[in-house]
């Protein structure tokens, strides 16, 4: 609970300190929205394990983590300005864990954008697919039902992922949220595999007013 805690006043911390430069660049040009919605926040949250945590010493250097990862080249390349960021993946998390930790915090900043990536801490742990997919469900059922769009996630093609990437084209179907295929991605944990995995996702979101 505590890193939890201190990774969320980071993440607000940095909101604040990128009011004024976000990182988009100087001549990126806002789509335009109706007045009504101008000022209404898109908020982005990511849930996940391994591949999307950021406070995770693995993978990414310390300089790259909050540069090149995967949630914050979507946030400043694929969203408006008014967007807001909020990472709550936790390294090594099961479905079961993020419905249990992650969805209360994602629905206490009520996300309109969520990225749900959850495949590898099941395939590590070798979790039953009926289990996963029941928790998984759970977890992309309670963000829909909150109204968020959900963007799901399923796994890099392996031996062992085929089951669970089966669960979560069943979820999306089952809960209205958008696949977002990452099988055929060569996805590592190094600025060009968070770069691929960028791109899928944004993709995926196509154009955000």
């Amino acid at each position: 609970m505590r890193r939890r805690a201190l990774t969320l006043a980071f993440v607000a911390a940095t909101l604040v300190g990128g009011a004024c430069s976000d990182g988009r660049g100087s001549g990126a040009t806002a789509p335009t929205v109706p007045e009504s919605e101008a000022n209404t926040p898109v908020v982005w949250v990511a849930l996940g394990a391994d591949e999307t945590d950021e406070t995770d010493g693995e993978g990414l250097e310390d300089e790259d983590r909050l540069r090149s990862s995967w949630t914050r080249l979507v946030f400043r390349e694929a969203l408006p300005r008014r967007t807001v960021h909020y990472n709550l993946a936790s390294a090594d998390a099961t479905a079961a864990e993020a419905l249990d930790r992650q969805v209360p915090a994602a629905l206490e900043v009520e996300p309109t954008l969520v990225a749900v990536w959850l495949t590898s801490g099941d395939i590590d742990e070798a979790t039953a697919p009926a289990d996963y997919e029941r928790d998984l469900g759970a977890v992309v059922g309670a963000l829909r039902e909150d109204g968020a769009r959900v963007l799901l996630a399923n796994a890099p093609r392996s031996t062992t992922s085929r089951p669970y990437n089966e669960a979560v084209a069943r979820v999306a179907e089952d809960e209205g949220a958008e696949l977002v295929d990452l099988s055929d991605v060569a996805f590592s944990r190094t600025v060009a595999g968070h770069r691929r995995a960028a791109d899928a996702f944004a993709a995926a979101l196509g154009e955000v007013p």
